[in-house]
This record gives structure tokens, sequence and C-alpha cells, in this order.
């Protein structure tokens, strides 16, 4: 039940509004929004519904400014205190039904950026007034102006008047461009910008002094990472994750599945793999820097049993002949009951840099369909397994790129030449005619 503003009783029981009241002139403004909201917008332009979607968003601001006006005027009269509350924010969560964090955050809004009154009964600008001005006038929004408020409440107090004019302004008018996100990127990097101008050189020290990075091994050859890093590395890093971290497109339907984490924990795969191929590290223990990898001579023909890598952590047979088929990083040696070596994936298994040259001449990036994925970020992949055939070519290999090469054979796909190229062959449960399709983006025109 709903009770119109002419009919609501007020707390002394007199009958709301009176003539001339905030509430009799809003009652004007439902009166208005009831001929609006009963109007056919059917019969409008386009630009006329953009024209009122811009002015219901402004005419949201500027009752939020209002809002501010009537909560100051409650908690300077002490109406809270008086029906009974325990303060303002209990009052709105009982009058309004809004949340109690809603309400803090309108008290602690109207305390900001409404207006005030000196002990001497003087009537004061808000204590941000200029963000006030942008909110009466509908420039900027209830969150915009949080951030914007948060920010010069947090800067720290050597900060010159002159300063923090500067990033107030630089804010309201990134507000009148920009959405929430951009207005709070841009605060945060203000205050660390102050912060990094004021900071004693000390503070450079003891960051530099935290660094560092822990690796928690765990028998199955996983491990959980904890690491506190430099502004430097933290760069790097997000580079890197800006780079290779993006969801991959969707494939006939498929889209990617990965979580965020999952896309970071690949990327990081992915370029530190790219790393050890490039060639550029410096030898470890007299050899050029390789994966080690170490299977008996049974798992590695059947594909059954487990593998060692080289700093003691097991995996798979399967996972350990997989890396061993496409990265010449990897070397994976295959060792009988007697512990002699019976194969060695650098001499039969993987491709070789000659013969990767020339896939990636062919190829020019990975084959699988719609990936963009240059040569450089590519493995070696054999069209057919190599338990089936025991031969590398390059007429039956192809490049793929680290993601690719992980997740579409675990969703299925599987692969083979035709007339010298790698076509993918998608799992029914994609394409039940499981028709071969070939990646076309780096065909030459």
């Amino acid at each position: 039940m709903s009770l119109d503003l002419e009919d609501r009783p007020a707390g002394d029981g007199s009958v709301l509004p009176q003539a001339g009241s905030p509430a009799a002139s809003l009652a004007a403004m439902h009166a208005e929004l009831d001929t609006l909201l009963g109007a056919d917008l059917s019969v409008s332009s386009d630009a006329d519904i953009l024209d009122g979607l811009r002015e219901a968003e402004r005419l949201r601001r500027r009752l939020a400014a209002l809002d501010h006006r009537v909560v100051t005027q409650l908690e300077r009269r002490g109406v809270a205190q008086a029906k009974g509350y325990r303060d303002p924010q209990t009052l709105l969560v009982e009058t309004l039904r809004v949340s109690r964090r809603e309400a803090h955050a309108r008290v602690s809004a109207a305390r900001n950026l409404g207006p005030r009154v000196s002990l001497l009964g003087e009537v004061l600008p808000p204590v941000h007034p200029e963000v006030a001005a942008g909110q009466a006038v509908g420039v900027v929004s209830v969150e915009q102006s949080r951030i914007i408020v948060k920010a010069l409440d947090q800067l720290p107090g050597h900060v010159t008047v002159e300063a923090a004019d500067g990033i107030r302004d630089a804010l309201l008018n990134l507000a009148a461009a920009c959405g929430p996100e951009v207005v709070g990127k841009a605060a945060r990097h203000a205050l660390v910008t102050v912060e990094q101008d004021c900071a004693p050189p000390e503070a450079d020290e003891r960051r530099e002094q935290r660094r560092g990075i822990a690796v928690f091994c765990r028998p199955d050859g996983s491990s959980r990472v904890a690491a506190e890093l430099n502004p430097e590395l933290t760069e790097v890093l997000l580079t890197v994750f800006d780079s290779l971290a993006a969801p991959k497109p969707a494939s006939d339907g498929v889209r990617d599945l990965r979580s965020g984490g999952q896309r970071r924990h690949d990327a990081l795969l992915d370029g530190l793999k790219l790393l050890i191929r490039a060639g550029q590290l410096p030898d470890a223990g007299g050899v050029s820097t390789t994966v080690l990898i170490t299977i008996d001579q049974r798992a590695w023909l059947t594909g059954v049993g487990c593998a060692q890598a080289g700093h003691g952590g097991v995996l798979t047979a399967r996972e350990a002949i997989r890396q061993a088929g496409g990265d010449a990083t990897v070397v994976t040696v295959a060792l009988d009951d007697m512990l002699a070596v019976t194969a060695l994936s650098g001499e039969h298994r993987i491709f070789t840099r000659r013969q990767r040259r020339a896939l990636a001449a062919r190829d020019l990036g990975c084959t699988f369909p719609g990936c963009p994925a240059p040569p450089g970020w590519c493995e070696a992949h054999h069209a057919t397994d190599y338990a089936i055939t025991g031969q590398t070519s390059v007429d039956d290999g192809g490049l793929v790129c680290g993601y690719d090469h992980r997740e579409r054979v675990r969703q299925g796909w599987t692969t083979r030449m035709i007339n010298g190229r790698m076509w993918w062959i998608p799992p029914p449960w994609i394409d039940p005619n499981q028709t071969p399709v070939r990646n076309t983006l780096h065909d030459k025109p």
C-alpha cells in the first residue's frame, strides 16, 4: 500500500506537505513525472530518447544535491534523536528503507557537500563547494563525487592548497567527460604521485627491501607462489598480462572459459616459455637453460605413468610427452629399469630449430582457426601423434600457440595435414559433422 504525498501524515499529526515546503515542490515534480510515465515513448525519435536519458541522469544527480540539504537540516535540528532514533543514519534506514551502508554514505555526503552553519549561526559553504556545485548542476554523479571527496580527504597534510586545488579541478574536469572508473583511476594516480613526491628516500629503500618471491612446491609438481613485487616488476608483469592474458576469441561459438586468474597464469607460462625459447638466458650448470623431465621407458612408450621434473615435481606421463613433443626448451630423458638412457626427446620427438624455422615460414603463425598469434609465440605440434608415427617432420607438423596447444586438445580438437597445411577437426559436441577447418588469417594475399 502506498500513500500520496498529500495524504501522508507527519509525525506530529499534521498533514504534509505544507505550501512552499520542499515536499510541496517535489509533489509538483511527481505530477510531472506521472505525466511522463504515462506518455507513449514509442512515438519519440531516437534523439529524443537519448536526450531524455541524459536529462533523467542530470535530474538524478541534482536530486542528490537536494538530498544533501535535507539531510543537513535533519542533522542540524536533531530530528533523529527527537523521533527516538540513535542517529541520522538509523532514521534514514527506518524511514527510507535503504541499507545502512547507503545511509552512512548519504550522511557523509551531506556533511561534505551540504551547506554548513557556524556556532554563531553564520551560513558557511560546503566543505567541498566546487564538488557540491558540480553535483547541483547535474555534471557530477553521486559515485564521482564520492571518489573525488575521498581523494581530497586522503591528501597528505603537507600538500599545498594550490596543489590540492589543481588535483580537485583536474578530477572535476575529468568527471564532466568520463565515467567513475576513469575518475577513480586518476584519483589513485594523483594520490600515489603526491606520496611519491613527498616520500623520504628511506621509503624507496624499504620498498626494495620488501621485494621477494617464494615458491612453495607440492608433491604433485604444482606450487603456490607468494610475492612482494617492486614497481618495476609489477609494471612489466602487467604489461605481459596485457599482451598475453586477454580472453581468446570465440571459436565456433565456444568462448574462452578460463577465469581471469587462469588467463594470467597461462600468460605468465607463455611469457616465460618465450623467454627460454629466445635463447637469451645465461647457461645453468654449464648447459643452455632447459626444462628437464625424466621418465621411465614404459611410461614413455605407453603414455601411462608418471614423470619427474628437474626440480623434483611429479607430472603425468601424458603431460611429459606433450611438453617434449613440441618445444626445444624441454628435454625429456627416458630411462629403463637399469637407469640407462633409452630415448632422448632432443633426438627423436621434438622439432629442431631448422624445422621450426620452416614451419614459421610456411604457417606464419598459429594454425588454429581465428588465432592471430605470430610464430614467436608458438610451439611446434605433431599433426599425428608421435606415438603413432614415430617421426617428427615438417610435413606432419604445424605451429600452435601455447593456449591452443593446451586447451584445444583438452576440448577434443584433433589435427590433420591436408595439402601440406594443418587443419583442425572440432569435437562432435561442437560440430557433429566434424568438418575440418583451417586458419586463414595468416594467408598471404
